[in-house]
């Protein structure tokens, strides 16, 4: 009994020991923040307990949707732990976080293994494994939080629904509910990999599926309170581009051996080290023996469809994960693959241990292999890693500019070259903006000719375009990540500097930073009006004057019927009234993405300034809009693009294609004016006649419908007027009085001049402005920010995101769904008993 006890206290202490020298900046009180974690200074801290957020601006340049809406209720925590018990962010984010997945890594597989009949030998080396490998190490000094504490959880999820499917019971089924909603709670994510897992096992096992099936009933209902909304919501803007994220291949998954070891810099791979090569002898090894637990075929074959999934759209058949992604609705969630890994390290050690155990014949083997599980893993040992695990310490510049924004009146916000700082401080009023993602704005995007994020720089009158954004200060940080920078890194950094210190725009601030801050004059507020609005129809005006763009694709121009005369001025730039025309005709527009059939390169709407470069680079200047359509050009003749028309009504129709013209420009081109379609289904080929042509959009318009935009657009300029150019024309805006009544929801308690109110935020049709009870959505100003009409005699105007209201009602459905699952099972049990 005595020698037992020894034993379980060697292994304990075989695995913690070198657990604390691994983690050891977690388990003091060492400032870091280097990486992903959340990062909330004392007065920002007490936000977290209002009402979750639909809209949001921290972490999303000018606003947008809360895209981690699940993490609400441990967000909740977080801020009652800082506002009620005074607790620092640097000991909040360890309490909730990074401890809890330290600690559950390590018990959560011996709970596991001992649950299905695994040796002694096998729970160790799966307990150590599975907390000291490449892959979880990187997720803590990385700061990925949310991912590293499912990771933590994941095996006692995984232990408590294995064993509701078992035993199915009731207690069994609640507890397999609480911890599977905790698991969603965390990163719905981890629990679809988490099910996946479950589902093929029992598959496996010849198992019945049902009470599986059952249990994802309550927690799926149980979840609406971030469902609801995103599915309400659909948001946009969510990249289906998987290859740029793909850093893993099938020999990293073998080899157990995250691709970013040791330096933990995205997009710089390492290939694996020769050492690792000894993975696939530790975990196949038992293969050679016979004598085999009843599970470990199994998962053998588990282990290698996760290794599959690991590597995601590199070869071999990398093609397959990428249908999954882009064709299965919401598999975009795993478009970054390496999450795979996490299913994949804990069978890893799970057959580490079992192939141990049969090797135990030989004598000193569970010495040898636990001293290769910490080899492989040295650099962490040594603290040669170079985030929150490294021995870097931080200066006190960020706590400087703490002190410096919190005092100060108004709101603004703050721009970061080349990115965020992870501990920049950033609040409701004052939120921080990464410099990388101002070319998905259009004001800097229109002027950008390069792929170069900040090739923008070189127009003088940058700051001006920034003032228009609300960008106060801009702060030359340096990137935080990039602790290797390169010669070209460092000429990149260089010229970025210079271009803005050497700007006579900005004006220097001294507060005392190892870096340079310069402060933007004349920054326009979060909220403003404006008399009126240039309703241009053509390429981004020079002027950045307030305007409404025809050709954007993200607004119905028939919106502008009834409105006041006198709040649009129409201005044809570079474009003529038959551009006018179409852009009331959208519905009828088809991408060449949609195409049956495409010879020609195909650039999607988000690939804008790729297609820019592409054309640039063949002489071609490309500054038009693409109704948010994108675009394809051929260099070939012959080259061809078919599409295809289904369930069409019989009738006369006319038959138009934008094309690139000789001056560079989209002109419509009508390839039939009186096409009579006699069928319900109608093809047609466009084909490239000459040296180069570009095509974005074809369209097939009832000829009644489009007699009918002719007739609007002749309308519209005889209401409207027309402006020869914006040169001559001038604007003056004013500030308005906003009262915050509500989350989401703003009073407008000053005069009501009219006739435009704008929002500086990223243009959502969500945003709403209220009169009375009639509601009004806002319009894309300059196709970024929120314009709202509104006229002199409205009274009571509220400005309201109607999405905020979706979280309410998927709260009410998810309280109801917990509460009704509860009862039930209280009833069952009772019954039971």
């Amino acid at each position: 009994m005595l020698k037992n006890k020894l034993t379980q206290i060697l292994y304990i202490l075989l695995i913690i020991l070198p657990v604390i020298v691994v983690f050891k900046n977690i388990f003091y009180i060492y400032p870091f923040s280097f990486g992903d974690a959340p990062y909330f200074y004392t007065d920002t801290l007490a936000s977290l307990l209002s009402e979750p957020l639909i809209w949001v601006t921290r972490g999303v340049n000018f606003g947008g949707i809360n895209q981690f809406l699940w993490l609400s209720p441990i967000m909740a925590i977080y801020g009652f732990l800082g506002k009620y018990l005074l607790l620092d962010n640097q000991i909040i984010v360890r309490i909730l976080f990074y401890i809890p997945a330290v600690i559950l890594s390590i018990l959560g597989p011996y709970i596991l293994t001992k649950y299905l009949n695994f040796s002694k030998t096998v729970s160790f080396f799966s307990s150590l494994f599975y907390c000291l490998n490449t892959y979880f190490i990187l997720l803590i000094d990385g700061g990925q939080v949310g991912v590293a504490l499912a990771y933590g959880i994941f095996p006692i999820v995984l232990y408590f629904i294995k064993k509701y499917i078992d035993v199915s019971n009731t207690t069994n089924f609640f507890w397999a509910y609480v911890f599977g909603m905790l698991l969603c709670i965390i990163d719905p994510r981890i629990y679809i990999i988490l099910f996946s897992l479950l589902a093929i096992w029992s598959f496996l096992r010849r198992e019945s599926l049902k009470p599986l099936f059952v249990l994802q009933i309550p927690i799926l209902l149980s979840n609406l309170y971030w469902l609801y909304p995103m599915i309400k919501i659909k948001p946009i803007n969510v990249s289906y581009s998987v290859l740029d994220l793909q850093t893993s291949s099938l020999i990293n998954s073998l080899l157990l051996y995250a691709p970013h070891w040791p330096n933990n810099i995205f997009g710089k791979i390492v290939p694996p080290l020769f050492y690792f090569s000894i993975i696939p002898i530790l975990v196949f090894g038992f293969l050679f023996f016979k004598d085999r637990h009843k599970d470990i075929k199994k998962l053998v074959i588990l282990f290698l469809i996760f290794a599959f999934l690991a590597k995601g759209t590199t070869p071999p058949f990398g093609e397959i994960y990428d249908f999954i992604l882009t064709k299965i609705p919401l598999m975009v969630a795993f478009r970054d693959s390496s999450k795979f890994f996490i299913p994949l390290t804990l069978l890893g050690g799970i057959l580490i241990g079992e192939t141990i155990d049969k090797l135990k014949m030989i004598k000193f083997i569970k010495i040898i292999t636990y001293t290769i599980i910490l080899l492989l893993v040295w650099q962490a040992i040594f603290g040669k890693l170079n985030f929150n695990l490294s021995g870097r310490i931080l200066n006190d510049d960020m706590g400087k500019i703490y002190s410096n924004l919190k005092n100060e009146q108004g709101e603004y916000k703050t721009l970061w070259f080349p990115e965020k700082h992870p501990m920049a401080y950033e609040s409701f009023d004052k939120p921080a903006l990464d410099a990388r993602d101002l070319i998905k704005i259009n004001t800097i995007s229109s002027v950008n000719v390069s792929e170069d994020p900040f090739n923008f720089l070189n127009d003088i009158n940058f700051p001006i375009k920034l003032a228009k954004l609300g960008i106060k200060y801009i702060f030359l940080s340096g990137d935080p990540r990039n602790v290797y920078p390169s010669e070209d890194d460092l000429k990149r950094w260089s010229t970025v500097s210079k271009l803005i210190s050497n700007n006579p725009n900005l004006k220097p601030v001294n507060w005392n930073t190892s870096f340079q801050i310069f402060e933007v004059p004349d920054f326009l507020p979060k909220f403003y009006k404006v008399h009126d609005l240039i309703g241009a129809v053509g390429p981004h005006l020079p002027s950045d004057m307030p305007a409404v763009y025809f050709e954007d694709g993200k607004f119905d121009p028939r919106f502008l019927e009834n409105k006041d005369s006198n709040s649009v001025k129409l201005l044809f730039n570079n474009s003529v009234e038959q551009d006018l025309t179409m852009s009331f005709l959208q519905k009828y527009f088809v991408d060449t993405g949609n195409a049956k059939t495409n010879e020609w390169a195909y650039y999607s709407a988000d690939k804008y300034l790729k297609a820019k470069y592409e054309l640039l680079i063949r002489n071609f200047i490309y500054d038009d809009f693409d109704y948010s359509k994108g675009l394809s050009f051929s260099t070939k003749m012959g080259e061809k693009i078919e599409f295809n028309f289904k369930n069409l009504d019989l009738g006369e129709y006319v038959l138009a294609v934008r094309r690139m013209n000789e001056l560079n420009k989209f002109e419509w081109k009508i390839i039939n004016h009186s096409l009579n379609i006699k069928d319900k289904d109608f093809s047609y080929e466009y084909i490239n006649e000459k040296d180069f042509d570009a095509v974005n959009v074809i369209a097939l318009i009832p000829k009644k419908d489009f007699e009918e935009a002719e007739k609007l657009g002749q309308h519209h300029i005889a209401y409207f007027g027309v402006i020869k150019n914006d040169k001559n024309y001038s604007y003056k805006w004013d500030t308005v009085s906003i009262v915050n009544e509500d989350t989401s929801k703003y009073l407008l308690t000053t005069d009501k001049y009219g006739f435009w109110l704008i929002l500086n935020e990223n243009y959502n049709p969500l945003w709403t402005i209220r009169n009375g009870e009639k509601y009004s959505n806002s319009i894309p100003i300059n196709s970024e920010v929120n314009g709202f009409y509104f006229e002199p005699t409205w009274n009571d105007l509220h400005i309201e995101f109607k999405g905020q209201e979706y979280f309410r009602w998927g709260l009410y459905y998810a309280f109801i769904s917990v509460s009704l699952t509860l009862i039930i099972l209280l009833y069952l049990h009772i019954k039971n008993e």
